[in-house]
């Protein structure tokens, strides 16, 4: 054995000597299908590689003949690199994938099967907002979502929100339908124990005239809920006026592509069979947060095997990523279909056991958990560290009458540990959605508190995008019919960039409200007021050279449409419009740390 290999051989050694016994257990059960409930801190991706490397060790296997599905990127890449310090370059040749990473691979091999999706492009944030825009156009006049004031597009989010539900479960509109009929049947019954929708005390109904008693329906809280509902059946007969749409535009979504692999692999045999033979070892991370068509996908790479060599680990407790009431189905699935051994593990390495008994005594509260429905699987944690504080701090809840009154006490307990010498950088502020923390940061910037936040920022919906896109909108408009977009024009005159008077941009609009002369039956049109001298100062306008530049600039941005590329027209705009330069401008400032 070369000495690289050898060290790599050791360092495995001592990662497996480290395991406890249910860890160990997980790493040598390397043959049929296997269940393994890890709760939080209890050294998943660790025991993930270690087992890997049991497996090149003990069979005949090649490193790409195993396949390992886990659901982010970011779990891929810690996976790699751990595997990379117990086997070296082979763990390059491990297939380590995301759901939708493997199913890209696939099509990628089988182009010939997957023919008439090669010239199709995955759709970017934008088009994706163009595509939901296009379905919601051809919405009738007496459609169920239809909006004639207001944000026409309100529904954009909700339909995104259902349609990637619906692909991922692989529901459709009829399944959506017999769901609402049960969920109608269920909430009418007034013999429901504990019915939410039933009088509580008797009442008189004066705008029906109708006397109602304790225990009878109650008709105004049905209506309401079935509403809910039926804005949910309306949205769902949708799906396929999105998928054509998306199809008419040659492109695809992530689900799609996890959707073709496995209707392929139900069809072409030989395709499946392909894939069943070159992965001898199948393991799956967070299994809690697989959907309905990873599942169905995993399903059918396995079901070449009356046994198979399928590992899983997972912990219903730990669902984030599916909908609630159904964090446990995957596990009960795979659970009923291949009679898995099971392992449970129990030893933390993250926590104090003063932490792990008050979060058991929290999650105890929720029924819809695997040990409810199977006693015998114990999942209460136990505390492993080896190098924790001693004596371990006991977590303390302190309870406010309101937010207000939360948010001070936040910002005094911080100015306190600050006065003891706590460094700020070792405290910790969690929320569970970031409006919760806008107030604490403008709290933090009124007493110098420096802040660093964390968090995943959609740039569509940044101010500064907005402003771009309504320019890039307002010179496409001009391009294409001239004159069309000057209501856009007048907000664009008052964005910062171009440090117009307010005032004049309203000497200027009062200008265009006249007629260009007695004669005339049109108007001033603002292209033309705002480049000429003598029709600003007939406006009154103060500062004529600052409207001339601003025309200047628009006209330019106009001409270049013909003449430049989009990244260069962008590029103009972002810096001889000064955005980009007020945007540094917004960093810099005090208080605006991220």
């Amino acid at each position: 054995m070369n000495p690289m290999k050898e060290q790599y051989m050791q360092t495995w050694q001592n990662a497996y000597n480290a395991l406890n016994e249910n860890q160990r257990r997980a790493v040598d059960t390397i043959e049929g299908p296997v269940m393994t409930i890890a709760g939080p801190g209890t050294g998943k991706t660790q025991l993930l590689a270690v087992r890997i490397g049991n497996i090149l060790l003990k069979t005949d296997v090649f490193p790409h003949n195993i396949l390992c599905l886990t659901y982010t990127e970011a779990g891929v890449i810690a996976m790699r690199q751990r595997l990379n310090s117990f086997i070296g370059p082979d763990a390059y040749n491990v297939n380590i994938h995301t759901f939708h990473a493997f199913c890209n691979n696939v099509i990628k091999e089988n182009i010939q099967h997957f023919g008439h999706f090669r010239d199709l492009q995955m759709i970017s944030d934008i088009e994706e907002i163009e595509v939901f825009r296009a379905v919601i156009d051809k919405f009738d006049d007496d459609h169920q979502l239809k909006r004639f004031k207001g944000d026409i597009y309100f529904e954009t989010k909700r339909l995104k929100s259902l349609f990637s539900m619906m692909k991922q479960e692989k529901w459709d509109a009829s399944a959506i339908r017999a769901a609402y009929e049960v969920h109608k049947t269920h909430i009418t019954d007034p013999t429901v124990e504990g019915s939410d929708y039933v009088y509580k005390t008797k009442r008189f109904d004066k705008n029906t005239n109708t006397q109602y008693q304790k225990g009878d329906i109650n008709p105004r809280l049905i209506k309401d809920e079935l509403k809910r509902y039926e804005d949910v059946l309306a949205a769902s007969q949708e799906l396929d006026a999105y998928n054509t749409e998306m199809a008419r535009r040659e492109r695809f979504d992530y689900q799609d592509m996890i959707l073709w692999v496995i209707e392929k692999f139900k069809t072409i045999p030989d395709l499946l069979s392909k894939y069943q033979e070159r992965f001898q070892y199948i393991l799956v991370d967070e299994y809690q947060d697989t959907n309905g068509a990873q599942n169905e996908l995993i399903f059918l790479l396995a079901d070449y095997w009356d046994q198979p060599n399928l590992f899983i680990v997972g912990d219903d407790d730990q669902s984030i990523f599916r909908f609630q009431g159904a964090n446990m189905n995957s596990i009960i699935d795979f659970k009923d279909k291949f009679a898995p051994q099971e392992i449970v593990l129990s030893g933390n390495y993250r926590s104090s056991q003063n932490i792990l008994d008050r979060a058991r005594k929290l999650i105890e509260y929720n029924e819809d958990r695997l040990v409810r429905r199977y006693p015998y699987l114990t999942k209460d944690l136990t505390e492993k560290r080896l190098n924790g504080l001693s004596p371990a701090p006991v977590p303390e809840i302190i309870a406010y009458k309101n937010e207000t009154q939360e948010e001070a006490g936040i910002i005094s307990k911080i100015l306190e540990l600050q006065d003891r010498g706590t460094p700020l950088n070792k405290i910790a502020v969690i929320y569970s959605k970031h409006k919760f923390g806008d107030n604490l940061i403008k709290y933090f910037s009124q007493k110098n508190i420096p802040v660093n936040v964390k968090k995943r920022v959609n740039v569509l919906n940044e101010n500064d995008v907005f402003r771009l896109t309504n320019i890039l909108r307002y010179i496409n408009g001009e391009f294409t019919k001239p004159h069309s977009s000057e209501d856009l024009l007048f907000e664009i005159m008052h964005y910062e960039y171009f440090g117009l008077s307010a005032l004049d941009i309203a000497s200027v609009s009062l200008l265009c409200r006249r007629k260009s002369d007695e004669k005339s039956e049109t108007f001033l049109k603002w292209r033309e007021v705002i480049s000429n001298k003598d029709l600003l100062t007939r406006a009154g306008v103060k500062n004529i050279n600052d409207v001339i530049s601003f025309s200047d600039i628009m006209e330019a941005w106009i001409s270049d449409i013909s003449n430049v590329t989009i990244q260069t027209l962008i590029e103009k705009i972002l810096t001889k419009g000064h955005i980009l330069e007020s945007c540094c401008m917004d960093l810099i400032r005090p208080g605006n740390s991220s």
